[in-house]
């Protein structure tokens, strides 16, 4: 009897002896044993290579061609002018046309150019 109300009910829930005594009870059933936490380390790793392997099949990397100072680029239906290419990867001070400096990444501008072209090749 002590054996049977030892057995929990069910994967998260307490035996009924548990439930009734509020404290693990003695008895001579095996115990389920804990994963030691070096195999749920390694588990935990391969799981994060995985995510990374999948995020990164899926994410968009397009190589944006390089702007030159002077060139008058979009962000968000307005246009800027490109003042100074800045020492970090794909970053550009840009103006606006109140005289304001802002600094931008490549992927937020697009060149004024490319869009001339393909309005005049709709027409």
């Amino acid at each position: 009897m002590l054996n049977l109300r030892a057995t929990p009910i069910d994967t998260g829930l307490p035996s009924p002896g548990e439930m009734t005594y509020l404290r693990p009870i003695a008895t001579l059933l095996a115990q389920r044993s804990m994963p030691a936490p070096i195999e749920q380390s390694e588990r935990m790793a391969r799981q994060q290579a995985n995510m990374k392997d999948h995020h990164d099949q899926s994410s968009r990397h397009v190589d944006l061609p390089p702007l030159y100072t002077g060139q008058r680029v979009r962000i968000l239906d307005k246009t800027w002018t490109v003042v100074e290419k800045c020492q970090e990867p794909r970053s550009y001070m840009v103006q606006k046309p109140n005289g304001t400096r802002v600094r931008r990444n490549s992927s937020h501008l697009r060149d004024m150019t490319v869009l001339r072209r393909s309005a005049s090749f709709a027409d």
